[in-house]
């Protein structure tokens, strides 16, 4: 049976391995999993695999691995299927080399030959991050369609934020920025 971590024993994994990481100079998974507990140890390492991949924890040579950016705990990945990982990645790079952006602009400059981003995903991503106060915009351009930009005191650093089911999370902050059912208050 694969256990797996939810928001209390993720906040508390998170804490041991940021402890192991200031005091060591890095944790192993298998010493975080057995101050966590027994059984902890594949999904502490599924979720390392990912932090390493969004560049929060680096893998260092003697197998142990180094946290890169201390905060709050992170999501456990990106709650999309890895297509939009890499949708949000193309998105927050088009965002972070434009002045301004319109939706087909932000998707046409996101899209490469291997990964599509259709409009309809780009104003998700945008709406998302304009509740979080990360985006700004929304309004009309000379000719009528709406522009957005990122202002450079939100462009935070090369991991985009993560779009959870209860916020946005900023990889590079360490920190949840806002809930996405405020921004229907």
């Amino acid at each position: 049976m694969r256990i797996k971590l939810n928001d209390a024993v993720r906040a508390e994994a998170w804490r041991i391995m940021c402890a192991l990481s200031r005091d060591y100079g890095g944790y192993r998974i298998g010493t975080a999993a057995e101050i966590l507990g027994s059984g902890y140890g594949p999904a502490i390492d599924a979720w390392t695999r990912w932090l390493t991949n969004e560049d929060v924890v680096r893998a260092r040579g003697d197998g142990s691995h180094h946290i890169m950016v201390v905060g709050d705990a992170p999501p456990l990945c990106r709650p999309l299927a890895e297509t939009f990982g890499a949708a949000q990645r193309n998105l927050w790079r088009a965002m972070q080399m434009s002045r301004s952006f319109s939706l087909e602009e932000l998707a046409r400059d996101a899209s490469t030959d291997v990964v599509e981003v259709k409009p309809a995903y780009a104003q998700a991503y945008i709406a998302a991050l304009t509740a979080a106060g990360m985006v700004v915009g929304g309004t009309a351009l000379s000719n009528g369609v709406p522009c957005w930009r990122l202002p450079p005191s939100q462009s935070t650093g090369p991991r985009p934020p993560v779009i959870t089911k209860l916020g946005v999370f900023d990889l590079n902050r360490g920190r949840e920025l806002a809930a996405l059912h405020a921004r229907a208050a």
